[in-house]
């Protein structure tokens, strides 16, 4: 062999994955690992990447893996308990089994519901009925009037005015005593 052609002590693949991916963890540069390794920097980068995506997919079936165990062995549970569920700790276990499955699947999630609705030809009173009806603060009569005039006004700007901010009303309970029978 020349001396332009050092002999590079030949590693498999996966050792110089391996490797490649500790020198980058350990702050190393592409360039600074390609020495390393023998290779040139784009190809380090390549190695890299493709050594990230091959243990991200064994982490992620794995985890998949070990959710399907998991909801397996809560469907064992419910099979085993079956025949007693008419008994009542015997069926709270059985609903227990099953809110577990429930969040492995994700079915308990909460769910976002968004509402949307055109104001730009509303009136006062639409506004203030679906302001409430949503529970959000109210604007008084007089600030609505001022903020529709003055255009880039915010209503919070018309604090000072008296009355120029409602909160929701509370509704009111009354109380009732019992019948007093002699």
């Amino acid at each position: 062999m020349s001396a332009a052609n050092p002999v590079i002590n030949p590693i498999s693949k996966s050792e110089q994955a391996s490797k490649a991916l500790s020198l980058r963890k350990a702050g190393k540069t592409y360039e600074e690992i390609s020495k390393e390794i023998g290779v040139n920097a784009s190809r380090t980068y390549v190695i890299i990447r493709k050594e990230l995506q091959r243990l991200n997919k064994i982490r992620s079936n794995s985890a998949d893996e070990i959710l399907r165990l998991e909801i397996e062995r809560c469907y064992e549970i419910i099979k085993a308990l079956w025949d007693r569920r008419k008994e009542p700790r015997t069926a709270e276990v059985i609903l227990k089994t099953i809110e577990r499955i429930s969040k492995f699947y994700g079915l308990d999630k909460p769910l976002k519901i968004e509402q949307a609705f055109q104001v730009d030809n509303m009136s006062y009173e639409q506004l203030m009925a679906e302001a409430e009806r949503i529970g959000l603060s109210t604007v008084s009569q007089s600030a609505f009037k001022i903020q529709n005039t003055l255009p880039g006004l915010d209503v919070k700007d018309l604090a000072f005015l008296p009355g120029s901010v409602e909160q929701p009303k509370e509704q009111e309970t009354e109380l009732v005593e019992p019948n007093k029978e002699d």
